[in-house]
């Protein structure tokens, strides 16, 4: 377990050192706002973006962890976008860029994190 809980670190602080790589969302990755009606994009997005919100206890319409990378880090007011009436901040220039390329699909990835994490809990 130990071990485990080593390596796991390692491969935290390399994506911290490194950046935000990874892929975001983008032309070379399907997106999941090709198969859903209009009205469920919308309520999935009001949905994702009121508990991205919340997360800081205060609900401002500014999301302040970055949406792309996955890492949870907090953004920051010089990489920002403006989406469904929300103030999104990045944590940095690359995440901003490729969340530019379609902020929809950058915005349903909280979805598949949150997925993520109650899986691995269960």
């Amino acid at each position: 377990m130990k071990r485990f809980l080593v390596v796991l670190a390692m491969i935290a602080l390399g994506f911290l050192f490194a950046g935000c790589g990874g892929s975001g969302p983008g032309p070379e990755n399907p997106t999941a706002t090709a198969v859903m009606s209009p009205e469920e994009l919308e309520v999935a997005l009001a949905t994702l973006l009121v508990r991205a919100d919340l997360a800081d206890e205060t609900e401002d319409h500014v999301v302040e962890k970055c949406l792309s990378c996955g890492l949870a880090m907090d953004g920051s007011p010089d990489q920002v976008v403006q989406a469904h009436g929300y103030e999104i901040h990045f944590c940095s220039p690359g995440c901003k860029e490729r969340a530019d390329e379609d902020i929809d699909q950058a915005i349903l990835a909280l979805g598949e994190l949150e997925e993520s994490a109650t899986e691995a809990t269960n």
